[in-house]
Parts: structure tokens; C-alpha cells; sequence
């Protein structure tokens, strides 16, 4: 079982990542929030991946949201890559796996 939800979790920020790539961001916010809301908490890329959107929507609230779950789980790694999305305003959506 626990195989099936790690495919299933690929799966989803695959999906999300690509859409975010080509451009269609609130397709990949609502994709990355699906992922992060149902499939699994934990996963501090599809967090990133928020928050990325988010600079590239001019989300704030989103962003926000974004930052404090990266912040609260202490992954600082992610944190950092999302500051400095954040001070260049450009959504490159590298380093994300």
C-alpha cells in the first residue's frame, strides 16, 4: 500500500510540475494543492511548487500558506529556494522532484 501512495503522490506533482512549466499556473496551483491537501501533507516539493505558483499568480495569500508550512516543518532546503523565487519574482521551477 505504501508503494501504491508514493506513485500516487509522483503521480500528482508530476502532473502539477509540468502544468506549472507550461504556463498554466492555475491549473498547477489547483493540481499542487489536490496533491498537498489529499494525497500527502508531508511533501515538502509540492509546497515549493505552491509557493512558486503563487509568485507567479502574485498570490500572496497562497504564498503566505506556502512559506509558514515550510517554515512549521522545518525545511529550511525548500525555504530558502522559495526566498529566493520570492526577491527575483522569477518562477524558474527548478530543483523540484
Amino acid at each position: 500500500m505504501k508503494a501504491r501512495g508514493l506513485a500516487r503522490v509522483e503521480l500528482y506533482f508530476a502532473y502539477a510540475l509540468d502544468l506549472a512549466r507550461n504556463g498554466l499556473l492555475e491549473a498547477a496551483r489547483d493540481v499542487a494543492l489536490e496533491t498537498a491537501g489529499h494525497v500527502t501533507l508531508g511533501h515538502p516539493n509540492a509546497h515549493l511548487l505552491l509557493g512558486q505558483v503563487a509568485v507567479g499568480l502574485r498570490d500572496r495569500t497562497l504564498l503566505r500558506e506556502a512559506k509558514a508550512f515550510l517554515q512549521s516543518f522545518s525545511y529550511r532546503a525548500w525555504e530558502m529556494k522559495l526566498d529566493r523565487v520570492v526577491q527575483s519574482g522569477l518562477t524558474d521551477f527548478t530543483g523540484l522532484t
